[in-house]
């Protein structure tokens, strides 16, 4: 932790970098944790309203190549720094508009910022960074961001026990949070990016096709999980934003513990094995979750 902290205040390109992945994760943090919990009680979604919400939600994605038309106009850097601007301003405001129109208003709003980031985000590591550290620097970025996700869900749960802090609240805060470190970025200066050759076209093998279905599946069924299981715990088994915001913790904390072994594991068993192991669990999962 010494390491990214040492960076942190440099204004330095792995400085801007990491402020961009610790702004980046408060929003997205905020918004997971309160989204159902605000959906059904505030809102009054169904089910049926929040699979529209989460496709709209996915519609920017869909449209991220119109990230090269901004790229036209101005560098990497300043998209990057807009787009948190839309993340923040998208979550922050989303308390204010407590009715359907308004909810997919705000979702749409910072779900442009999410993925024009997500599109930017990789290339700008890639220009900015010096290539004999990159992957100590991108390890460095991502330690800051499990770190600052992990306080994220602290400060909430804290803020719902000793200040009864409310949805508009947390949307309000998470947003903002976003929203001023991406102003606090445009005082650094416009670093110089070097000439690395990036391949822009898509290539796809026939050797590849069944990895190209289960990437596909596998999406499918995170959008399914990401719609609806939230939902479900909100509306069906009452879950608190508290309640919420614990469980994404240990599922957050429980990641960043067994990533590294897990790693070390499909080293040993090769990815081919994993993804069989992976995949049937699944199976075996969604299986016992439709017979009880």
């Amino acid at each position: 932790m010494n390491a990214w902290r040492h960076h942190l205040f440099s204004r330095s390109p792995i400085s801007m970098l990491i402020i961009i992945g610790i702004a980046s994760v408060i929003a997205n943090t905020g918004w997971r944790v309160v989204m159902n919990n605000f959906a059904v009680d505030t809102v009054g979604m169904t089910g049926a309203n929040t699979g529209v919400l989460q496709s709209i939600r996915e519609i920017p994605g869909l449209l991220s190549f119109t990230v090269m038309f901004l790229l036209m106009l101005m560098s990497e850097q300043r998209v990057a720094i807009l787009s948190l601007c839309l993340l923040g301003s998208g979550v922050a405001i989303t308390g204010y508009l407590p009715w359907i129109y308004g909810f997919y208003f705000t979702t749409v709003l910072m779900s442009i910022g999410f993925h024009y980031l997500e599109a930017v985000n990789r290339s700008l590591s890639t220009q900015v960074l010096e290539t004999e550290s990159f992957g100590q620097s991108m390890g460095m970025i991502r330690e800051a961001s499990s770190f600052i996700g992990l306080a994220t869900f602290i400060a909430i749960i804290l803020a719902i026990q000793f200040f009864d802090a409310s949805a508009k609240t947390i949307f309000f805060f998470c947003g903002l949070t976003c929203a001023a470190l991406a102003v606090y970025l445009l005082s650094f200066v416009h670093f110089k990016e070097h000439k690395v050759e990036q391949k822009n076209n898509i290539i796809l093998r026939k050797e590849y096709s069944v990895h190209y279905l289960l990437t596909f599946l596998g999406g499918a069924r995170r959008q399914i999980f990401v719609a609806f299981a939230g939902l479900l715990m909100v509306q069906k088994f009452h879950y608190s934003i508290t309640m919420m915001a614990v469980l994404f913790m240990i599922s957050s904390l429980g990641t960043t513990l067994t990533v590294a072994s897990i790693g070390r594991f499909i080293d040993r068993i090769g990815e081919k094995r994993a993804l069989m192991i992976e995949y049937v669990a699944l199976a075996v999962v969604f299986t016992f979750v439709c017979l009880f």
